[in-house]
């Protein structure tokens, strides 16, 4: 008979038959958490903040493109990127900027991420305004689009530089939740 501490064999079916029982039922508390988007109002840059004064909100599209579609996706940035620049530009000649579309690297495979860069908020409606007028421009911020969309996993996200909610309590955003996050970062 052998040692079951010291033969290999042995050693192994005992660690097999522990773990090969299921462990006893228990019960445990669940806490839950509730997460919610916040909802803050965009704030306006503060002039104080000269590294903000040419303006302080960012969107960007973060997407992925098969790789079938990667050489015609960056022809299309190619032959297009430029223009859809200079549109922003004759929009709205230094409160909207087209920042480009970046190849993302080291997040797998694919990935890309479009930046728009806006002195405030408002800007917004008058690059809408201009691509409603200008039907190439409206094709080609389309058809960059049209690749954010056609990924279900695609974001856009919105920012603001932290520093202009200095003191979120003070911050008149619509809804409850927006109170509720004010509240919590007391």
């Amino acid at each position: 008979m052998t040692d079951d501490r010291t033969d290999p064999l042995d050693r192994l079916k005992t660690i097999i038959r522990r773990r090969g029982k299921p462990a006893p039922p228990t019960v445990e508390r669940l806490v839950a958490e509730v997460r919610s988007n916040d909802v803050l109002p965009v704030q306006r840059p503060d002039p104080a903040l000269s590294l903000y004064s040419t303006g302080s909100f960012l969107i960007e599209w973060t997407f992925g493109v098969p790789y079938k579609e990667i050489k015609k996706f960056h022809t299309f940035l190619y032959n297009n990127e430029q223009f859809i620049a200079d549109c922003c530009d004759l929009v709205a000649p230094g409160r909207v900027r087209y920042m480009g579309t970046w190849w993302v690297f080291g997040i797998g495979p694919s990935h890309y991420r479009t930046v728009w860069f806006y002195d405030k908020p408002e800007t917004v409606a008058s690059l809408e305004q201009a691509l409603q007028n200008s039907p190439q421009f409206l094709n080609a911020v389309a058809t960059l689009r049209a690749y954010w969309a056609d990924d279900p996993g695609r974001i856009e996200q919105q920012y603001q530089p932290a520093a202009l909610f200095a003191d979120p309590a003070t911050i008149a955003a619509p809804g409850s939740f927006a109170r509720v996050t004010a509240r919590a970062t007391k």
